[in-house]
């Protein structure tokens, strides 16, 4: 790069042939453009944006949802850049390439709110009813619960915000029947009535096609003769 000098130099910004003009603290520099070809992106450099691209296919149609649950925001960071630096650190199994989503361990919220205690998952007919407990004085009844449910199958997901409150002790959904046949996970979470406060997300577990849960949710076997 060189300076360029002299009382009647005027201003220029940008290329020209084969130069690169720019200008910084009223002096006038100039360099030549770089022939050199761009190098190819190592292993370890594909595997990090593949591990965002990951990230942000799942989490960013949940955005708005996780900004406003990841309370308090990291300093210098927002509620959903928390989220997706998370998922990139703990939630992603296999090796570049075959790289997949660990669900278990996925957040869409964090924060000091007590979680549900006991909390389950059960078939009910033609959805799934979701339990929890009240059983500490800490614990705040007009708390608001927001279920999401997350189709691996399709990478869809269904957020019911305000669902429940807290001293409800369990809320009875309606899946859509799009969902036959497709692996859910299902997560649950509470908010403050301010929204000023939430608690960390809890992994309820896996519901399959035939409606077995696994993990951490309860399954009821009253058909099973």
């Amino acid at each position: 790069m060189a300076r360029i000098t002299g009382s009647n130099i005027f201003s220029l910004s940008g290329k020209l042939g084969g130069m690169v003009y720019c200008r910084w603290k009223d002096t006038q520099y100039v360099r030549t453009l770089s022939n050199k070809p761009p190098k190819a992106p190592t292993e370890a450099q594909m595997a990090t944006r593949a591990k965002m691209k990951l990230a942000t296919r799942l989490l960013s149609p949940l955005r708005s949802v996780i900004e406003t649950s990841w309370t308090p925001s990291p300093r210098n960071m927002t509620g959903y850049n928390a989220a997706v630096s998370h998922f990139i650190r703990y939630c992603i199994a296999g090796t570049y390439p075959d790289l997949v989503p660990d669900y278990r361990r996925i957040v869409f919220s964090k924060g000091t709110l007590p979680q549900g205690t006991g909390a389950s998952l059960h078939q009910c007919g033609g959805g799934i009813k979701v339990m929890w407990h009240m059983r500490s004085w800490l614990e705040n009844p007009l708390d608001r619960a927001t279920i999401v449910i997350f189709d691996a199958t399709n990478e869809e997901h269904l957020v019911l915000e305000n669902c429940a409150l807290r001293s409800d002790e369990e809320v009875v959904l309606h899946l859509p029947e799009g969902y036959a046949g497709d692996t859910l996970h299902c997560y649950l979470f509470f908010r403050s009535d301010d929204k000023r406060f939430a608690s960390s997300t809890q992994y309820l577990g896996e519901l399959n096609y035939k409606l077995v849960l696994t993990g951490f949710a309860t399954f009821l076997m009253s058909a099973q003769s």
